[in-house]
């Protein structure tokens, strides 16, 4: 039987994960990240799931914040205004569904892209999250490439162009 790439990575960064306090709300940063890298805030309860798109992201040259309720999201937000948010749709504290109407509702926040991350995947739930104000919706177990490519697609349209009318940031 062949694993997916999300289990291969999950099982990889198991050891690394372990190195990493369990404390969901903590922020790590590349050692040396480029400041004009998009940042990426993470919604994510579920620790392996968070360490393994923590790991994707930066090894992608993203920056990244990371939350594990909506309460930590809204103080990661309050700090610092992510170029995209990775939510989890099924919270601790709350529904991300729920937190996602309340952003598009915010001047503040309404433009901020967001990509729903969750177990449920039939068309109901799919066209719920869209119609919630998701930019995108994937489905887990997801392929982390898959993810990641996602992640790219939805910052290249909504990224504020350069003067000379390239991207800001290079994919």
């Amino acid at each position: 039987m062949q694993r997916s790439d999300a289990e291969n990575a999950r099982r990889a960064s198991r050891g690394q994960s372990r190195k990493v306090q369990s404390d969901a709300s903590q922020t790590r940063r590349n050692t040396s990240p480029d400041m004009s890298a998009p940042l990426l805030l993470i919604v994510e309860d579920e620790l392996a799931i968070q360490e393994l798109i923590v790991f994707v992201c930066e090894a992608e040259g993203f920056r990244t914040t990371r939350a594990g309720s909506i309460a930590e999201a809204r103080s990661a937000l309050a700090a610092e205004r992510p170029d995209l948010i990775l939510l989890d749709r099924m919270l601790p504290d709350r529904p991300g569904e729920e937190w996602l109407r309340e952003l598009r509702s915010d001047a503040k926040t309404a433009d901020v892209p967001v990509i729903i991350l969750t177990a449920r995947g039939n068309e109901s739930d799919r066209v719920a999250g869209l119609d919630a104000g998701a930019d995108d919706y994937v489905v887990k177990p997801f392929s982390p490439r898959e993810l990641v490519a996602r992640v790219k697609v939805v910052l290249a349209r909504t990224m504020p162009k350069t003067q000379e009318g390239g991207e800001s940031f290079v994919f």
